[in-house]
């Protein structure tokens, strides 16, 4: 198993594609990780990284980013720099809260955030994103503007899943079903909405 990453990888500016996943003997992802500046997809699945390394940022063509089950405990302050970024896995990591940058993620579509049992808030989210999983975030709460705030720009159909979530507010969650005209489905606390913003 792959206990070291080869001091050069970074070296190579028109790789495209590196898969880490599963390299559960690394210590963490190479520092000097933005150097490659033509990469469009990062996984790093269970890579033990508590902090991101902040070179990370430079990825300017990075598409899609799998930091899933990495021992995350907090996420960089910008990760809105990331403007290509169309999908995000952070799922079963141990971070409270994100980066309100993130919502700068033009391009974000997909967010997975399940099994973020220390996750405690959302920001306000990306305008673009069609689907998230924010499934089994235990410690997750919301207050009555919870969903009207983070999805106010929202203007296209989008697939939420808060299973398990237990102590989201059901009274606040359905007020906002109303005003967003969509779909909610709850069985005892186990919840998974679909919304559907009319414009």
């Amino acid at each position: 198993m792959l206990e070291s990453v080869p001091s050069n990888i970074c070296e190579l500016k028109s790789l495209e594609h590196l898969n880490l996943s599963g390299c559960s003997k690394l210590h963490g992802l190479p520092d000097n990780l933005g150097n490659l500046e033509a990469l469009r997809v990062l996984k790093a699945e269970g890579v033990p990284t508590r902090e991101v390394p902040t070179s990370i940022l430079n990825l300017r063509c990075v598409e899609e980013l799998d930091l899933t089950s990495c021992g995350i405990e907090e996420l960089p302050k910008n990760l809105g720099q990331l403007s290509s970024l169309k999908s995000l896995l952070l799922g079963r990591n141990f971070f409270k809260s994100i980066p309100t940058s993130i919502v700068k993620l033009p391009k974000l579509s997909y967010l997975d955030l399940s099994y973020c049992e220390r996750l405690q808030i959302l920001p306000e989210l990306p305008s673009k994103l069609e689907n998230i999983d924010a499934s089994n975030c235990t410690a997750l709460e919301a207050s009555s503007n919870f969903l009207t705030f983070f999805f106010r720009d929202i203007t296209q159909s989008i697939k939420i899943n808060f299973s398990n979530c237990f102590k989201l507010d059901q009274i606040a969650f359905s007020k906002t079903i109303n005003d967003f005209g969509s779909l909610l489905n709850i069985s005892g606390f186990a919840m998974r909405l679909f919304f559907s913003r009319k414009g």
